[in-house]
C-alpha cells in the first residue's frame, strides 16, 4: 500500500508489466529522484494546492507533452524532468495517443 501512495504522491501509475506510467498530477512543488548513476527525474508543479489538482499542461524534457502517459525511456532510464501546470478546472491537455496495450503488441 505504501508504494501505492508514494507514486500516487510523484504523479505516477506504473501500469503492471509494462514500462509504462499514467500521469496524474503530483502533491508537491517540487520533487528531485536520485536514479543512481547521476542520473535524476526532476518533478516540477505549478499552482500545487487542494483546489488545483487538474494538469493543464505537461512539459517532459522541456518538450510540450499531451499524452497521458510517460515511458520508462522517457523519464527514467537517463533520467528526465517534468514541469506540470495545474489548475482547478479539467483542461482539454492529454489529447495525445493512448497508452500502449499489452494486447495490441501481441
Amino acid at each position: 500500500m505504501e508504494s501505492w501512495l508514494l507514486w500516487n504522491m510523484i504523479g505516477l501509475y506504473p501500469l503492471t508489466g509494462q514500462t509504462t506510467f499514467l500521469i496524474a498530477s503530483p502533491w508537491f512543488a517540487d520533487l528531485t529522484i536520485d536514479l543512481g548513476g547521476g542520473k535524476k527525474l526532476a518533478i516540477t508543479a505549478e499552482n500545487v494546492g487542494q483546489e488545483s489538482y487538474y494538469v493543464q499542461s505537461l512539459s517532459v524534457n522541456g518538450n510540450a507533452w499531451d499524452k497521458a502517459w510517460v515511458s520508462w525511456d522517457d523519464v527514467f532510464a537517463n533520467g528526465g524532468t517534468m514541469d506540470f501546470v495545474l489548475g482547478p478546472e479539467p483542461a482539454d491537455w492529454a489529447t495525445g495517443d493512448l497508452p500502449p496495450s499489452p494486447a495490441s503488441e501481441a
